[in-house]
C-alpha cells in the first residue's frame, strides 16, 4: 500500500559521524580556498594597477572561507543542513522496516 502523504521515517544510522570530522571539514574548506587565494594576492602585491581590486576580491573571498571553515562543519555535524531529505531515505535504504507498512 503507497499513500502519497505518508511521510518517510529515517532509521538513526549505524555509524554515527565522528566530532574530528568537524575539523577535518574546516582544513579542507580551507585548503580548497588556497589554490584561488594564492593567486590573488601575489598578482595583487605584483601588479601595482590592480593592487587594490585583486586585494579586495582575496579579502571577500578570505572572509567567505574562514566564515565556511567556521560554520558549514559544524552545521553539517549537527545534521540540520536538510537532513530530513536525504536521498537514501528516498530510495528506501534507510526506512524503518514495520510488519505493518510495506515499502514499495
Amino acid at each position: 500500500m503507497t499513500d502519497v502523504n505518508r511521510a518517510l521515517r529515517l532509521r538513526p544510522p549505524r555509524n554515527p559521524v565522528e566530532r574530528r570530522a568537524i575539523g577535518w571539514w574546516a582544513v579542507q574548506a580551507v585548503v580548497v580556498s588556497i589554490p584561488v587565494l594564492a593567486p590573488l594576492v601575489i598578482v595583487g602585491l605584483l601588479v601595482r594597477p590592480a593592487r587594490q581590486w585583486l586585494l579586495l576580491a582575496a579579502a571577500l573571498i578570505g572572509v567567505v572561507t574562514l566564515f565556511y571553515a567556521l560554520v558549514v562543519p559544524w552545521i553539517r555535524y549537527r545534521g540540520l543542513a536538510f537532513a530530513d531529505t536525504a536521498v537514501p531515505g528516498l530510495l528506501g535504504q534507510f526506512l524503518e522496516s514495520d510488519d505493518d507498512d510495506e515499502v514499495t
